[in-house]
């Protein structure tokens, strides 16, 4: 198969480090690489990244070559520099409903906010912002009423069900 169009460089403003690497996955499969080797997978990689992400890799490697590092290991370290649990609980803690945002379009958003949290219970979490963020006093009203996160999910997941 020719090859695409290459991939283009992370850029840590405008996507998080895990949307780079689905969208490297995808990269190897629409150019029929997924059986590659590791070590394959790994040169690809270090070559299309962009020079700000490869200089990062080197550093975090150092004082080993990262042509010789497993991929894994670069992975895990690069998702640790770019993605730190800290700044994902930072995000999620400080995320408050938007004045017009629906309550399915911000739970939503507090869902994608928590996926580097590593929460141990994610609907109680979830409900700590709902609670602490919502706008509407109603849709707060009934969680706290409800006093169990799943059922609180489920109930304000259906907004006909909650009046403002």
């Amino acid at each position: 198969m020719a090859s695409l169009v290459p991939l283009s460089p992370f850029a840590p403003a405008s996507e998080s480090w895990d949307s780079y690497l689905a969208r490297f996955d995808c990269y190897l499969q629409a150019n029929e690489l997924t059986r590659g080797s590791v070590e394959q997978k790994r040169g690809l990689f270090l070559s299309l990244c962009g020079p700000e992400v490869f200089a990062t890799a080197r550093a975090l490697v150092a004082p080993l070559a990262v042509q010789a590092e497993p991929w894994d290991t670069i992975q895990e370290k690069l998702r640790n520099h770019y993605t730190p649990k800290m700044a994902a609980h930072h995000a999620f803690y400080h995320r408050n409903q938007a004045e017009g945002e629906s309550i399915n379009n911000y739970t939503a958003a507090l869902r994608q906010a928590a996926m580097h949290c590593e929460f141990r219970d994610l609907d109680d979490a979830l409900m700590d912002r709902i609670v602490c963020g919502e706008i509407r006093k109603a849709t707060r009203t009934l969680v706290l009423a409800l006093g169990d996160p799943a059922a609180a999910l489920m109930k304000i997941s259906n907004p006909g069900r909650i009046q403002s």
